[in-house]
């Protein structure tokens, strides 16, 4: 029963370091940057969120299913990182289209979308063995990866602030914590 408590307290910590970071963003990130700067890393973020979508079908969720995942892992990688590394190229060869398709305002940031977009490979460089994270219910480590890298996110996007004062700051302080998420998944991963 102690165990069971404990796990259900890092889970509500987790939900609550979200909330709590999502309400920062709402109270003073929309004070720091303008609609135009909102306006430009929303369709950068609409663009990825649909590629993404598609890299979510990747092959590591399906680990949780198979009784001897654990002779699949290499494999799980490598058709993950295919699979990014193919979204990727065909994102930033497709981004000015897609822009002059459906967002011809916002076609003079075509450079900074293909940027934000690397971070699908950089995503798909992730450890799949944060699959055993959620298979054992390690809620602490699980923490790491996501209630405390939405706090993290907010003060980098903060201090990248300081330094450029636009929308870029929200562009670069995503691809630090994709990085940083990256870094964290071979770290507390119990498979490498």
């Amino acid at each position: 029963m102690k165990k069971e408590f404990k796990n259900v307290s890092w889970v509500l910590f987790d939900q609550i370091a979200v909330i709590v970071s999502l309400g920062i963003n709402i109270l003073i990130l929309t004070k720091l940057f303008s609609p135009l700067d909102f306006g430009v890393y929303a369709i950068g973020m609409i663009i990825i969120g649909i590629v993404q979508q598609v890299f979510a079908l990747g092959f590591s969720a399906a680990l949780i299913q198979f009784e001897n995942h654990n002779k699949y892992y290499g494999t799980a990688w490598s058709f993950n990182l295919a699979i990014a590394l193919t979204l990727t190229v065909l994102l930033v060869l497709f981004i000015p289209t897609i822009l002059n398709i459906f967002f011809k305002s916002f076609l003079d940031y075509s450079y900074y979308f293909q940027v934000l977009s690397s971070c699908i490979l950089i995503n798909g460089l992730g450890n799949v063995g944060v699959i055993e994270l959620f298979r054992s219910r390690d809620t602490k480590r699980i923490f790491l990866i996501r209630g405390f890298l939405e706090l993290l996110k907010v003060a980098i996007i903060y201090w990248f602030f300081t330094i450029f004062g636009d929308y870029r700051s929200l562009i670069y302080a995503f691809l630090v914590i994709s990085v940083v998420k990256l870094c964290l998944s071979y770290i507390i991963a119990p498979i490498k």
